[in-house]
Protein backbone atom coordinates (compact mmCIF):
# COMPACT_ATOMS: atom_id res chain seq x y z
CA UNK A 1 0.00 0.00 0.00
CA UNK A 2 2.98 2.34 0.91
CA UNK A 3 4.32 1.96 -2.86
CA UNK A 4 0.88 3.03 -4.26
CA UNK A 5 0.63 6.20 -1.90
CA UNK A 6 3.84 7.27 -1.30
CA UNK A 7 6.08 8.06 2.40
CA UNK A 8 3.92 8.93 4.97
CA UNK A 9 5.04 11.73 7.40
CA UNK A 10 4.98 11.06 11.44
CA UNK A 11 6.49 14.25 12.92
CA UNK A 12 4.80 13.24 16.36
CA UNK A 13 7.91 10.19 15.94
CA UNK A 14 9.81 12.57 14.11
CA UNK A 15 9.96 10.03 10.89
CA UNK A 16 8.75 9.47 7.50
CA UNK A 17 7.36 5.57 6.70
CA UNK A 18 8.31 4.42 3.57
CA UNK A 19 8.03 0.81 1.51
CA UNK A 20 11.17 0.50 2.12
CA UNK A 21 12.08 1.45 5.78
CA UNK A 22 8.70 0.12 6.96
CA UNK A 23 9.91 -3.00 9.50
CA UNK A 24 13.09 -1.15 10.56
CA UNK A 25 11.16 1.67 11.93
CA UNK A 26 8.57 -0.11 13.61
CA UNK A 27 11.06 -2.04 15.51
CA UNK A 28 13.21 0.66 16.39
CA UNK A 29 12.39 1.40 19.46
CA UNK A 30 12.29 -2.85 20.70
CA UNK A 31 15.01 -2.26 23.20
CA UNK A 32 12.66 0.28 25.04
CA UNK A 33 9.76 -2.23 25.53
CA UNK A 34 8.24 -3.77 28.65
CA UNK A 35 5.15 -5.79 29.11
CA UNK A 36 1.91 -3.71 29.12
CA UNK A 37 4.03 -0.93 26.90
CA UNK A 38 1.73 0.59 24.32
CA UNK A 39 4.04 2.16 22.50
CA UNK A 40 4.43 0.11 18.94
CA UNK A 41 0.76 -0.01 19.23
CA UNK A 42 0.39 3.47 19.05
CA UNK A 43 2.53 4.03 16.38
CA UNK A 44 1.16 1.58 14.47
CA UNK A 45 -2.75 3.37 15.13
CA UNK A 46 -0.99 6.67 14.12
CA UNK A 47 0.39 4.68 10.49
CA UNK A 48 -2.84 3.33 9.89
CA UNK A 49 -4.66 6.82 10.71
CA UNK A 50 -2.60 8.27 7.75
CA UNK A 51 -2.97 5.63 5.58
CA UNK A 52 -7.00 6.06 5.59
CA UNK A 53 -6.79 9.82 5.47
CA UNK A 54 -4.18 9.04 2.41
CA UNK A 55 -6.48 6.41 0.60
CA UNK A 56 -9.42 8.72 0.80
CA UNK A 57 -7.37 11.41 -0.93
CA UNK A 58 -5.85 8.84 -3.45
CA UNK A 59 -6.97 8.57 -7.00
CA UNK A 60 -9.48 6.20 -8.62
CA UNK A 61 -6.62 4.30 -10.24
CA UNK A 62 -4.54 4.19 -6.84
CA UNK A 63 -7.49 3.27 -4.84
CA UNK A 64 -8.18 0.29 -7.53
CA UNK A 65 -4.57 -0.80 -7.62
CA UNK A 66 -4.46 -0.89 -3.31
CA UNK A 67 -8.00 -2.63 -3.36
CA UNK A 68 -6.78 -5.55 -6.30
CA UNK A 69 -3.62 -6.02 -3.75
CA UNK A 70 -6.24 -6.58 -0.83
CA UNK A 71 -8.61 -9.32 -2.57
CA UNK A 72 -4.75 -10.90 -3.27
CA UNK A 73 -4.14 -10.58 0.35
CA UNK A 74 -7.04 -12.20 0.95
CA UNK A 75 -6.12 -15.12 -2.08
CA UNK A 76 -2.71 -15.60 -0.19
CA UNK A 77 -4.48 -15.16 3.17
CA UNK A 78 -1.87 -12.65 3.79
CA UNK A 79 -5.17 -10.34 4.72
CA UNK A 80 -7.61 -12.19 7.37
CA UNK A 81 -10.77 -10.88 8.37
CA UNK A 82 -12.21 -11.17 11.91
CA UNK A 83 -15.63 -9.91 13.00
CA UNK A 84 -17.13 -9.90 16.73
CA UNK A 85 -20.52 -10.09 15.00
CA UNK A 86 -20.52 -14.11 14.92
CA UNK A 87 -23.32 -13.80 11.30
CA UNK A 88 -20.27 -11.96 10.09
CA UNK A 89 -17.50 -14.12 11.03
CA UNK A 90 -18.97 -16.93 9.70
CA UNK A 91 -19.24 -15.60 6.38
CA UNK A 92 -15.94 -15.07 6.68
CA UNK A 93 -14.78 -19.45 7.28
CA UNK A 94 -17.25 -19.56 4.71
CA UNK A 95 -15.29 -17.88 2.28
CA UNK A 96 -11.66 -18.92 3.58
CA UNK A 97 -11.05 -15.79 4.44
CA UNK A 98 -10.70 -16.03 8.20
CA UNK A 99 -7.13 -17.93 8.02
CA UNK A 100 -8.84 -20.87 9.77
CA UNK A 101 -7.69 -24.25 9.39
CA UNK A 102 -10.64 -27.22 8.46
CA UNK A 103 -8.72 -30.95 7.91
CA UNK A 104 -10.70 -32.55 5.27
CA UNK A 105 -11.97 -36.29 5.87
CA UNK A 106 -9.40 -39.41 4.85
CA UNK A 107 -6.77 -36.32 3.67
CA UNK A 108 -3.59 -36.38 4.73
CA UNK A 109 -2.40 -33.08 6.47
CA UNK A 110 0.47 -31.04 6.03
CA UNK A 111 0.87 -27.44 7.68
CA UNK A 112 4.50 -26.12 7.80
CA UNK A 113 4.57 -22.86 10.18
CA UNK A 114 8.14 -20.91 10.96
CA UNK A 115 8.46 -18.07 13.98
CA UNK A 116 11.13 -16.23 13.53
CA UNK A 117 12.71 -16.29 17.56
CA UNK A 118 15.65 -14.18 16.60
CA UNK A 119 13.05 -11.10 16.52
CA UNK A 120 15.33 -9.60 13.80
CA UNK A 121 13.03 -9.32 10.49
CA UNK A 122 15.46 -11.21 8.78
CA UNK A 123 12.92 -13.54 7.81
CA UNK A 124 12.63 -11.16 4.67
CA UNK A 125 15.52 -12.47 3.11
CA UNK A 126 14.98 -16.46 3.52
CA UNK A 127 14.12 -18.36 0.72
CA UNK A 128 12.33 -21.26 0.93
CA UNK A 129 11.38 -24.94 -1.05
CA UNK A 130 9.97 -27.59 -0.32
CA UNK A 131 10.42 -31.26 -1.24
CA UNK A 132 7.70 -34.26 -0.37
CA UNK A 133 8.76 -37.47 -1.00
CA UNK A 134 6.19 -40.16 -0.91
CA UNK A 135 8.14 -44.02 0.00
CA UNK A 136 5.27 -46.22 0.41
CA UNK A 137 1.48 -45.98 1.02
CA UNK A 138 2.03 -45.30 4.78
CA UNK A 139 5.21 -43.51 4.99
CA UNK A 140 6.67 -40.02 3.34
CA UNK A 141 9.59 -37.41 3.96
CA UNK A 142 9.33 -33.62 4.17
CA UNK A 143 12.64 -31.99 3.41
CA UNK A 144 12.48 -27.85 3.66
CA UNK A 145 15.24 -25.79 2.30
CA UNK A 146 16.22 -22.59 3.56
CA UNK A 147 18.46 -20.09 1.81
CA UNK A 148 19.13 -17.06 4.30
CA UNK A 149 20.45 -14.36 1.93
CA UNK A 150 21.29 -11.70 4.64
CA UNK A 151 24.34 -10.44 4.89
CA UNK A 152 25.22 -9.96 8.70
CA UNK A 153 22.13 -11.61 10.34
CA UNK A 154 20.92 -14.93 11.65
CA UNK A 155 17.51 -16.48 10.75
CA UNK A 156 16.97 -18.34 14.18
CA UNK A 157 13.26 -20.14 12.87
CA UNK A 158 11.18 -22.26 15.57
CA UNK A 159 9.41 -24.77 12.94
CA UNK A 160 6.03 -26.26 13.50
CA UNK A 161 4.77 -28.94 11.54
CA UNK A 162 1.19 -29.70 11.86
CA UNK A 163 -0.18 -32.86 10.81
CA UNK A 164 -3.22 -35.27 11.81
CA UNK A 165 -3.02 -36.72 15.34
CA UNK A 166 -2.94 -40.18 13.54
CA UNK A 167 0.65 -39.00 12.04
CA UNK A 168 3.77 -39.76 13.96
CA UNK A 169 7.45 -38.51 13.52
CA UNK A 170 9.69 -41.38 12.49
CA UNK A 171 13.09 -39.10 11.97
CA UNK A 172 13.67 -35.92 11.88
CA UNK A 173 16.83 -34.51 10.83
CA UNK A 174 18.23 -30.88 10.75
CA UNK A 175 21.31 -30.23 8.49
CA UNK A 176 23.64 -33.30 9.42
CA UNK A 177 22.39 -33.18 12.52
CA UNK A 178 19.67 -36.34 13.55
CA UNK A 179 17.36 -34.83 16.46
CA UNK A 180 16.75 -37.30 19.63
CA UNK A 181 14.04 -34.70 21.25
CA UNK A 182 11.31 -32.80 19.44
CA UNK A 183 7.91 -30.42 20.91
CA UNK A 184 5.54 -32.95 20.68
CA UNK A 185 1.45 -32.08 21.78
CA UNK A 186 -1.92 -32.33 20.65
CA UNK A 187 -3.97 -28.72 20.43
CA UNK A 188 -7.59 -27.90 19.44
CA UNK A 189 -9.02 -26.05 16.30
CA UNK A 190 -11.65 -23.41 17.15
CA UNK A 191 -13.93 -26.13 15.04
CA UNK A 192 -12.97 -28.56 17.42
CA UNK A 193 -10.78 -30.80 15.50
CA UNK A 194 -7.52 -31.75 16.80
CA UNK A 195 -4.13 -31.65 15.35
CA UNK A 196 -0.52 -33.16 16.33
CA UNK A 197 2.27 -30.05 16.78
CA UNK A 198 5.52 -30.87 15.93
CA UNK A 199 8.01 -28.03 16.92
CA UNK A 200 11.91 -27.90 16.66
CA UNK A 201 14.66 -25.33 15.88
CA UNK A 202 16.19 -24.84 12.65
CA UNK A 203 19.17 -22.43 12.97
CA UNK A 204 20.39 -20.81 9.19
CA UNK A 205 23.02 -18.72 9.51
CA UNK A 206 23.78 -15.51 7.91
CA UNK A 207 24.68 -15.64 3.99
CA UNK A 208 24.25 -20.03 4.48
CA UNK A 209 21.60 -22.52 3.72
CA UNK A 210 20.55 -25.53 5.89
CA UNK A 211 17.54 -28.31 5.46
CA UNK A 212 15.08 -29.69 7.89
CA UNK A 213 13.35 -33.23 6.96
CA UNK A 214 10.86 -34.65 8.88
CA UNK A 215 10.08 -38.31 8.23
CA UNK A 216 6.24 -39.32 8.43
CA UNK A 217 4.74 -42.36 8.90
CA UNK A 218 0.59 -42.10 8.64
CA UNK A 219 -2.26 -44.97 7.29
CA UNK A 220 -4.12 -42.17 5.79
CA UNK A 221 -1.51 -40.78 3.47
CA UNK A 222 -2.88 -42.89 0.29
CA UNK A 223 -6.48 -42.76 0.84
CA UNK A 224 -6.92 -39.52 -0.34
CA UNK A 225 -5.14 -36.60 -1.46
CA UNK A 226 -2.23 -34.07 0.12
CA UNK A 227 -4.09 -30.95 2.04
CA UNK A 228 -0.95 -28.09 1.78
CA UNK A 229 -1.71 -25.22 4.39
CA UNK A 230 0.26 -21.81 3.30
CA UNK A 231 1.38 -19.98 5.80
CA UNK A 232 -0.04 -16.48 6.36
CA UNK A 233 2.52 -13.84 5.49
CA UNK A 234 5.36 -15.79 3.77
CA UNK A 235 6.02 -15.27 -0.01
CA UNK A 236 4.51 -18.39 -2.30
CA UNK A 237 6.66 -21.66 -1.74
CA UNK A 238 7.62 -24.00 -4.45
CA UNK A 239 7.03 -27.86 -3.41
CA UNK A 240 7.79 -30.67 -5.32
CA UNK A 241 5.51 -33.72 -4.21
CA UNK A 242 7.28 -37.24 -5.49
CA UNK A 243 4.36 -39.72 -5.50
CA UNK A 244 5.16 -43.40 -6.43
CA UNK A 245 4.35 -43.05 -10.07
CA UNK A 246 4.61 -39.07 -10.89
CA UNK A 247 5.93 -35.81 -9.36
CA UNK A 248 3.80 -33.06 -9.90
CA UNK A 249 5.58 -29.54 -8.76
CA UNK A 250 3.43 -26.43 -7.49
CA UNK A 251 3.47 -23.13 -5.76
CA UNK A 252 2.07 -23.36 -2.64
CA UNK A 253 0.16 -19.82 -2.71
CA UNK A 254 -3.07 -20.72 -1.30
CA UNK A 255 -4.03 -23.50 0.66
CA UNK A 256 -4.60 -26.79 -1.56
CA UNK A 257 -5.25 -30.27 -2.14
CA UNK A 258 -3.03 -32.15 -4.16
CA UNK A 259 -3.96 -35.49 -5.52
CA UNK A 260 -1.87 -38.58 -7.25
Amino acid sequence: ILKVIGPISLPEYKTTVTADNLAEVARSDRSQFFPGSQQKRNFLSALFVQIKIRFMNASTSQQKEIINQLITGLETKDVQLYSNDQQIENIAIQNNLAGSWVPQQNTFFLGLIESNVGINKVNRDVQRKVEMHIIDPTNLEVTTHFQNANETLDYINYQRVFVLPTTNVQRLQVGAQVMTTWNEELISLANGQQLKQIGFLVPVASKSATTATVALHDPLLTQGGIQLMKQSGVSAIPYLIQFPTQVKNILLDQDSIISP
